[in-house]
């Protein structure tokens, strides 16, 4: 009887507690978010979970600044175009993660209709991660422009448009741009005349299935940055020595296959090591081959992100 008595009394709580949620009145922030901005900029999103509606309102902040910056700062600061140098969807995006630092959940709610999240980009916050992102580049492009070799030409013009980027969306905030400390000009000039680099894809395996979509990918990446490939190892002043490892794992699910896939990449100036990287990714499919296709997509995505570490 007891028992009964407490289950009893249990749903009567429940039942109190989900009117108590369902009988609030609406917060005003969910139709007009700019009521609780207080000089930053906030946004709503919904969704079936509160992650779900959070990552939504994230992505309505970052939507809502990048048109604003596109729209205010149409063209780049300096005014120059350089059509054989230009930034990628993916390198675009990579000067977004300073106003994704700056972006905080401030409120929740959840009605019969779902969930809600009120996000809120914090200027202060994201002014200083944008400096110190612009900072950073600063210091890198001084130091391969010392160097004063003519490799670093390419890599220089996409980091001074990446800085473009980022002081755009640093001045849209702070309503001043941060001075450049390497002029374009000097930039331009350091490729000026000089032969680019021309790199020779050596695949240690060369039977492998998944040669052809990797060699197409890295083949891409060296002529989008201003170099050169050649089918003539003699003629090549880099190589790059191409291993893909791969095992598969146990897996308990019938109809599907799982592998690990290992990337090495090793750039080479003859004898010399200049630069290496290794991924490792697990990924499943119905076949290897469906589970390749899956790694070597996150392998390329990293490679758009971090082609200095190889292409030097």
């Amino acid at each position: 009887m007891k028992k009964l008595n407490k289950l009893i009394v249990s749903i009567i709580l429940s039942i109190v507690f989900c009117a108590n949620i369902y009988s609030q009145e609406r917060p005003k922030w969910i139709d007009n978010p700019d009521t609780v901005a207080l000089n930053n900029i906030a946004a709503v999103g919904t969704g079936k979970t509160q992650n779900e509606a959070n990552a939504n309102a994230r992505a309505e902040i970052v939507k809502y600044f990048e048109a604003n910056v596109s729209q205010k700062f149409e063209g780049s600061l300096s005014g120059k175009d350089d059509k054989s140098t230009k930034l990628s969807k993916e390198e675009v995006a990579e000067t977004a993660s300073g106003i994704v630092k700056g972006i905080n959940i401030s409120k929740t709610y959840k009605d019969a209709e779902g969930f809600y999240a009120l996000a809120i980009l914090d200027k202060k916050k994201t002014i200083n991660e944008l400096s110190y992102e612009i900072d950073a580049l600063d210091s890198k492009m001084q130091t391969l422009l010392d160097d004063g070799d003519a490799a670093y030409s390419a890599q220089l013009k996409k980091m001074y448009l990446k800085r473009e980027e980022l002081n755009k969306k640093y001045m849209f905030l702070a309503d001043k741009p941060i001075s450049e400390k390497v002029k374009y000009e000097a930039i331009f000039k350091s490729g000026k005349n000089k032969e680019p680099l021309n790199f020779y894809l050596s695949f240690k395996d060369a039977s492998f299935r998944g040669v052809t979509p990797l060699r197409n990918k890295l083949s891409a990446l060296i002529i989008d940055n201003g170099f050169t490939t050649s089918s003539d190892i003699e003629r090549a002043n880099r190589v790059l020595n191409i291993l893909v490892t791969y095992a598969q794992e146990y897996m308990n699910v019938s109809g599907f296959e799982k592998w690990k896939f290992t990337f090495r990449i090793e750039c080479k100036d003859g004898s010399k090591s200049i630069g290496i990287v290794t991924e490792e990714y697990t990924e499943t499919g119905r076949e290897i081959t469906q589970a390749y296709n899956k790694a070597l997509s996150q392998f390329s995505t990293y490679l758009d992100a971090n082609y200095e570490k190889l292409l030097q």
